[in-house]
């Protein structure tokens, strides 16, 4: 098969399982299962780290990154709604869901909050960030994978309850432009971090395509938008969402 069919397939196969992924997470949410909150992370992140190592395997870094940013959007896309229609299952099988959905909804409702100050927000993305590289390289961007699934799922949980809570206005601007570029630099800085253990397993049975400084600029570029546009946009962005809440 060409490469360029057999990338099609395989990212229509791993965006196709997202939903059925959470499907099974929240029916084991909403049954009490107690590993639910893990359970789902597990059923999301475990056919990505696959697609990575495969694609990382036969030297296709960039078509590895585009396909963990078709993960994602996927996630972006499937969480809210899963999340919206199931949302007592959602709080049993998100982890930390409940608890960034109520500090986003109190944030939208009196503007106090991590998410409009720089000063509180930089330390967090900072911490975030210190956490998911080391633990991208030392696992070959599996345990990246498996943070970002978590970190997708609370900030889906919030937009699925901003989605039930207003009216007027698509609930889609809840997930705000600079999260999605954090997103994306996440997912870039995933793949780059996975290629060393990769190597030193023998998994690459072809050269790595060039451009991997290239893609770590990309990432930067991304993170400093994020801050950029949180900072100068959050307040206004928070105020217009406060004003469609029911």
């Amino acid at each position: 098969m060409k490469p360029a069919l057999s990338f099609r397939r395989d990212l229509l196969m791993l965006v196709g399982g997202v939903p059925v992924a959470y499907a099974l997470g929240l029916w084991a949410g909403s049954m009490g299962i107690s590993a639910a909150r893990w359970l789902l992370p597990l059923l999301l992140a475990a056919p990505a780290i696959h697609g990575l190592w495969r694609y990382l395997g036969e030297g296709r870094r960039s078509e590895a990154v585009r396909l963990m940013l078709g993960w994602a959007a996927a996630l972006a896309v499937f969480g809210p709604i899963a999340m919206a229609v199931a949302p007592g299952a959602a709080e049993a099988a998100v982890f930390q869901g409940a608890a960034y959905g109520d500090e986003m909804m109190a944030w939208l409702a009196t503007g106090e909050g991590a998410e409009g100050d720089i000063r509180l927000f930089l330390p967090i993305h900072l911490q975030r960030l210190a956490i998911f590289v080391p633990l991208s390289l030392v696992s070959g961007g599996a345990l990246g994978l498996l943070m970002g699934a978590v970190m997708l799922n609370f900030m889906d949980f919030f937009v699925a309850s901003y989605a039930v809570a207003a009216s007027g206005v698509p609930s889609a601007l809840a997930w705000f432009p600079w999260a999605l570029c954090r997103v994306a630099a996440f997912v870039i800085l995933g793949v780059v971090c996975a290629e060393p253990l990769v190597r030193r397993l023998g998994k690459v049975s072809a050269p790595l395509e060039p451009g991997r400084r290239r893609l770590l600029y990309v990432a930067g570029g991304l993170l400093v938008a994020d801050v950029a546009l949180k900072a100068a946009l959050a307040p206004m962005w928070g105020r217009f969402l406060a004003g469609f809440l029911n």
